[in-house]
């Protein structure tokens, strides 16, 4: 057998994954392909191509063990007639896992009741307080209300007089709100609501809504990142979305520079001037 069909044969399986894949709805848009992306991520305890061979196989599977680690784990048992997914796993020719679907039990999993909105990673309460110590010059005042889960909050400007408000969900953890506190303030500082006489702010409340999502976003995704959290929100993932005209129409530039200016505030060495 000659170099060329020794190569062409050790191709073989990955081809075939790739074209199992490609028929797959994954394809189909950005969004369907970021859901596909998300799903690889989720499952942290697997490794990527098990995930992938999982997705192929189950694409809408919450969560997945073997028979054993269910029972071990989760204190629950696999349903008769169950369908077993395959993965690969050292030691073993495959690996096969069910979904929990799949699994009956007096409980589900904690794993499965997280909330959609969470930050991962060590927080400093002093952060939004830092933060917040800037908004009287800032003109900005901020209120926390109860609002469902997806909600995390807004600005807008007051309906009398000069001056912002921040909203901001009450039923989030400090961190979440945290998070929503600079999503908001990148808004600010961007320019997206506009700018008065009075004010240094940029007037770009011209662009559309999902421009100025990708923005606050950008930012939010770059100050949590720089302080050491990650958000598993959807919603602060909204730039992971952007087709290339989309990204023609942001500013880099401002995302950069306002997302240092945030960085300054949270750490208290700058001030709140343009």
């Amino acid at each position: 057998m000659s170099n060329k069909e020794k190569n062409k044969k050790k191709q073989t399986p990955n081809e075939s994954l790739d074209n199992l894949f490609k028929s797959s709805d994954a394809l189909r848009n950005g969004t369907e392909f970021k859901k596909f992306l998300d799903f690889i991520a989720k499952f942290k305890e697997y490794k990527p191509f098990n995930n992938m061979l999982i997705y192929t196989q189950n694409p809408n599977c919450e969560y997945y063990a073997t028979e054993k680690d269910w029972l071990k784990k989760f204190q629950r048992k696999i349903k008769e007639n169950a369908r077993p997914m395959v993965i690969l796993a050292p030691m073993h020719p495959v690996l096969f896992v069910y979904d929990i679907n799949d699994t009956v039990g007096d409980a589900l999993p904690e794993i499965l009741l997280k909330k959609s909105n969470e930050v991962f990673g060590y927080y400093k309460e002093s952060w939004f307080n830092n933060l917040t110590s800037y908004f009287a010059d800032l003109k900005i005042s901020a209120k926390e209300i109860k609002m469902p889960d997806k909600n995390a909050g807004s600005i807008s400007r007051k309906s009398t007089g000069n001056g912002f408000e921040i909203i901001i969900n009450s039923t989030h953890d400090s961190a979440v709100k945290f998070a929503t506190l600079v999503h908001e303030l990148g808004h600010l500082f961007l320019g997206h609501l506009g700018s008065k006489p009075d004010e240094t702010l940029p007037q770009r409340d011209n662009l559309e809504k999902k421009i100025r999502e990708i923005e606050a976003e950008a930012i939010s995704y770059l100050v949590l990142q720089r302080f050491g959290l990650e958000s598993n929100s959807h919603e602060h993932l909204a730039f992971y979305n952007a087709s290339p005209e989309d990204l023609l129409k942001i500013s880099v530039d401002l995302i950069i520079k306002i997302s240092g200016r945030i960085e300054g505030m949270i750490e208290k060495r700058n001030s709140t001037k343009g």
